[in-house]
């Protein structure tokens, strides 16, 4: 009898541990499947929609926050917090709310919501001059919206599917002690959890997300990885399940992994020098243009992109609408030696910053090269990412940044924003009247046909004769992933939305 009772407990122990053993497993494979875990190069400038300057912002905010206008791959409008709209003129549409929809706080979202987020958007502090032509919106019911607009805007829905149309919760912007920055608040898939500067961010599953694009899984961190190798070792050893900014260098190898899917196309996204012309050896034209014509494009791409991509002498690339065939800008190394004569200044020399990310310091190292071929001396500066943007356009402390243009959702935002004096992106506020008038004129101007004319003689105009800045090269933007992840979608911006990102059912 003791030896059944024995043997009995003996086996109730076993079971317990058997159990706990088996817990312990199921909680591994539960924290798998229920947390995407990817690697960006860079932290987000800011959480505020109205304060956040970098292009590469948006992907660690679109799990948070949802724009008025959403876009499919190509770029099409496509219902978002707005679900119908109506342009009524000119200068006037009207959008129709989706309703029921709350914030991560619980606010309700509705018409006077909107309203009050697009009169942030454009108020005083606001760092975003995407919609500056809406002139007044009107709350005509509780979800029904008025734009009503002080000049006719071709760009202006879709801007609002970009940071400008981007809804936040009033009652955290209103609160002084801990805004946007701090604690963002929106009605997208996944709330903010935390964030460690420079290093992470968690968000975690809004279980009442009102959309149909509900989260796949319970947690999302995204790990900041400025370092490429970094990237490629956490994606190897299972750190991290999905990474962007794969370099063409390393496409093959990763192609090679059994485990691993890798993607990658030509984007909106395309590498430039920004040019701050209030810097006296860049006020010169010539100087200007002695740069625009030393540069090799194709030469960067071979030798810098492993040939992969295409030269840029637009803002879009070769395979966008608005693209123009018989537009480029040469290389002509005789002729910037020939300006750099005509400017009266012996032998110039450029100051460039440049993230110390290794394709760009690369990059860096191959252009100092073919200007200093031109007869430039150039020192190069490399810099993090952040301190780099915050630099040239808050504190303006450098003539010439190597940077990017991340791709907006309409062509005229980059014509806009890269060519106007009064954008926050041209840093010396350098622009003609005529060419401030051909910008105008592109953004009232809704025929395809006409804004390709328009566009040609912006690129004339601001490129080979005022060289307001200088396009370099549109590289392949390139992911890897684990084959278990679902839900990429690549898009003509080539930013990811981490959001819709799950796991296979391997059951």
């Amino acid at each position: 009898m003791k030896k059944n009772i024995r043997f009995t407990v003996l086996c109730i122990v076993f079971a317990l541990l058997s159990a706990c053993s088996n817990s312990g497993d199921t909680t591994k494979i539960e924290k798998v499947k229920s947390t995407m875990t990817v690697a960006y190069e860079v932290d987000t400038s800011s959480f505020d929609p109205i304060l956040s300057t970098s292009g590469g912002d948006h992907v660690i905010q679109w799990p948070i926050y949802e724009s008025l206008i959403n876009f499919d791959a190509n770029l099409n409008p496509k219902p978002g917090l707005a679900k119908s709209w109506e342009i009524v003129n000119e200068k006037k549409i009207t959008m129709k709310l989706e309703e029921n929809v709350v914030f991560h706080d619980g606010t309700p979202f509705n018409a006077q919501v909107v309203k009050e987020n697009i009169e942030r958007m454009n108020s005083k502090d606001s760092l975003n001059h995407d919609i500056r032509t809406i002139d007044q919106v009107v709350a005509v019911d509780e979800y029904t919206v008025d734009f009503l607009l002080k000049v006719p805007d071709v760009s202006i829905l879709m801007a609002l599917a970009d940071r400008g149309g981007m809804m936040t919760s009033p009652k955290v912007f209103n609160n002084k002690e801990k805004g946007l920055s701090e604690n963002p608040v929106g009605t997208g898939p996944f709330k903010f959890k935390s964030r460690v500067p420079n290093a992470e961010v968690v968000y975690e599953k809004n279980k009442e997300y009102w959309g149909a694009d509900k989260a796949k899984v319970e947690q999302l961190i995204i790990k900041v990885m400025a370092d490429e190798n970094a990237r490629m070792n956490a994606l190897r050893s299972g750190e991290i399940d999905f990474m962007s900014g794969v370099a063409p260098s390393n496409i093959h190898a990763m192609k090679k992994n059994n485990n691993l899917k890798v993607e990658g196309d030509t984007t909106l996204n395309f590498k430039m020098l920004y040019i701050n012309n209030s810097f006296d050896i860049v006020k010169n034209k010539d100087i200007r243009l002695a740069i625009l014509y030393a540069i090799d494009r194709q030469q960067l791409v071979k030798v810098v992109n492993f040939g992969q991509g295409e030269p840029a002498s637009q803002v879009v690339p070769s395979s966008h609408w608005a693209y123009i065939d018989d537009f480029t800008i040469s290389f002509n190394v005789e002729k910037s030696k020939e300006l750099i004569v005509q400017s009266g200044i012996l032998a110039p020399k450029l100051e460039i910053n440049h993230y110390t990310r290794a394709f760009e310091t690369r990059l860096a190292e191959v252009l100092k090269t073919q200007l200093e071929t031109a007869g430039f001396t150039v020192k190069l500066n490399g810099m993090e990412t952040i301190s780099a943007v915050n630099g040239f356009f808050k504190e303006k402390n450098a003539p010439i940044f190597l940077s990017e243009w991340t791709g907006r959702t309409d062509v005229q935002m980059p014509i806009k924003s890269l060519f106007s004096r009064d954008s926050f992106f041209n840093t010396g506020a350098s622009a003609s009247d005529r060419l401030e008038a051909l910008i105008e004129r592109g953004s009232k101007t809704f025929d395809e046909k006409k804004r390709k004319e328009i566009y040609k003689a912006i690129y004339e105009q601001g490129f080979l004769k005022e060289a307001i800045f200088i396009p370099i090269m549109a590289p392949t933007i390139s992911v890897a992933f684990h084959k278990n992840v679902i839900g990429y979608e690549p898009n003509i911006t080539g930013k990811v939305l981490f959001s819709k990102l799950g796991f296979k059912d391997e059951k």
